[in-house]
């Protein structure tokens, strides 16, 4: 995890990361289809104009700031996770189990973004969330950026010594 691991991390640090983009990716889109489908009791049931206002502002909202949530996400783990990479002493000689490793994580991303995809269609919640979408449409890319600038980051600071 990010900071814990001493040898090695970039695999690990990267998982971080593509998990936890992916666990918050699919709270915000539950979280949202809740509230679509709890919206129309509650035009019913509030009558406070107020009120109204109120939770019509936040739906109207919330996918633009769970959008940008995600990259928010997105971008400080990816910093945090560089960040730890360099002040942390690894041998290069992980690097190549780092590669294997890597690749199967590329693996996993792939399947994370067909799922993420499949879960869009299936709530019918496509083009609500055009950050997430991109991401998400992108995620394999974004993956091995992850990855390999973290392992530059983790490899390559033997050099700059």
């Amino acid at each position: 995890m990010i900071g814990g691991s001493k040898r090695g991390n970039a695999v690990s640090d990267t998982v971080v990361v593509v998990v936890a983009v992916f666990v918050l990716a699919l709270f915000f889109v539950y979280s949202y289809k809740v509230f679509d489908e709890v919206k129309p009791s509650l035009d019913e049931d509030i009558t406070d104009p107020t009120a109204t206002v109120v939770y019509t502002d936040l739906y109207t909202n919330m996918p633009s700031l769970f959008d940008y949530a995600i990259a928010f996400v997105l971008v400080l783990l990816w910093a945090a996770a560089l960040l730890a990479s360099f002040f942390i002493d690894s041998h290069p000689a992980f690097f190549v189990m780092t590669l294997l490793l890597f690749v199967a994580l590329v693996v996993v991303g792939a399947l994370l973004a067909n799922t993420y995809e499949g879960l869009i269609d299936d709530t019918g919640l496509g083009g609500t969330f055009p950050i997430m979408d991109f991401v998400f449409s992108h995620f394999v890319g974004f993956v091995i950026a992850f990855g390999f600038s973290i392992a530059i980051a983790l490899f390559g600071k033997s050099v700059v010594r």
